[in-house]
């Protein structure tokens, strides 16, 4: 959001708004600063690399998806940051971390202050707990990114999706004619 309000900030100032309008940007950016500053990221455990992939889940201690913990054919390690509660965790789950705060701010203090955390693997995916993928869906997609000489990749939305609403469908392509020109005398 910063980045947006930077852009939006330069706008302003060359459109030549009062400078009354900019120290409300200035509020929501100390605002956000203000925040930020006071996460505090905890790392509860850190079993390891067990592979070459990292599912990077941002969830709630009752909202993630407990059946990618049970199965064994992962081609991917699981690094579950929980932004409340704590529950009882299984050996299944390799990282496991704490912290208030959005999947953006986690993956931030996690850059600063446990690089490693993320450094050590070839490909990250970070997925909030409402994103449903199974184990295979995810092995496909690491396996798809591998073979495929890709810089980043991430899951789409199937066509038959209940997220897939007006916004994110593509539309029938639809040519469009243009009137003449008409010359103004």
């Amino acid at each position: 959001m910063s980045l947006i309000l930077g852009s939006v900030l330069q706008r302003l100032k060359k459109a030549g708004f009062p400078k009354a309008e900019v120290p409300l940007i200035e509020r929501v950016r100390q605002s956000q600063r203000d925040f930020y500053s006071k996460i505090e990221f905890k790392l509860l455990f850190d079993r390891g690399k067990q592979r070459r992939f990292l599912v990077f889940i941002q969830c709630s201690a009752n909202s993630y998806n407990k059946a990618l913990l049970s199965n064994r054919n992962r081609s991917f390690d699981l690094l579950l940051n929980f932004y409340d509660g704590v529950p009882d965790l299984r050996p299944e789950v390799e990282i496991a971390c704490h912290q208030i705060g959005s999947k953006c701010t986690a993956i931030s203090k996690i850059t600063c202050e446990s690089p490693d955390l993320l450094d050590r693997y070839e490909w990250v995916l970070f997925l909030d707990d409402d994103i449903e993928l199974s184990t295979d869906q995810l092995n496909a997609l690491f396996a798809e990114v591998d073979n495929s000489s890709l810089d980043a990749a991430q899951p789409a939305l199937s066509h038959d999706s209940p997220g897939a609403g007006t916004p994110f469908e593509r539309p029938a392509w639809k040519v469009v004619q243009r009137s003449p020109t008409r010359s103004r005398s």
